[in-house]
Parts: C-alpha cells; structure tokens; sequence
C-alpha cells in the first residue's frame, strides 16, 4: 500500500452480496467465491451470484472454502458441505 488515494471497489449487499459479513474467500477456476453468514456468492466478470441450494432449504453461513478439481468445500453452521462448481452456471 502506498501513501497515496486507493482504488478499493467494493462490493456489498447492495451489489448483490448475500451479506456484508465475509467470513472466507477462494480464488477457484476465474471466479472469486464468497462465503458470508447469509450464504455463498460467486463473482465473476464483475458480476455477482447467490448460489442457492436446489432443494430450497435455509441458505447455512459460510465459515469457510477450500477447492480441489471442480468441487468447493463449504464450511458452515451445518457441518461440511460441497458443491460442483462445473455446474453453476
């Protein structure tokens, strides 16, 4: 960091973050992943999307990501979960 104004983007709730609390993030095949305490979000091309569960449960907090291949490991209030990021969209 130097002395000088920086050009911070920030991204909230009101760009379409889950949340404003960040709780983990991941670099994972071109896109930043974030975990915060209403859900997961991806964010890619400056564009950002909720990722939702597909049975329509409660979205769980994100404590934490890790990646290997094509999964992201989710650390939440509910235990581990994972998701195959090939088939977000």
């Amino acid at each position: 960091f130097s002395e000088s104004v920086s050009n911070f983007i920030n991204y909230t709730t009101v760009h379409g973050l889950p949340d404003n609390r960040v709780n983990a993030l991941i670099s994972h095949r071109g896109s930043i992943w974030v975990g915060t305490n209403a859900g997961l979000a991806r964010i890619s091309e400056d564009r950002i999307q909720t990722i939702m569960p597909a049975d329509g449960s409660r979205v769980p907090q994100v404590k934490a990501l890790a990646a290997s291949g094509d999964i992201l490991w989710l650390g939440t209030e509910r235990g581990v979960q994972f998701i195959n990021t090939a088939m977000v969209e």
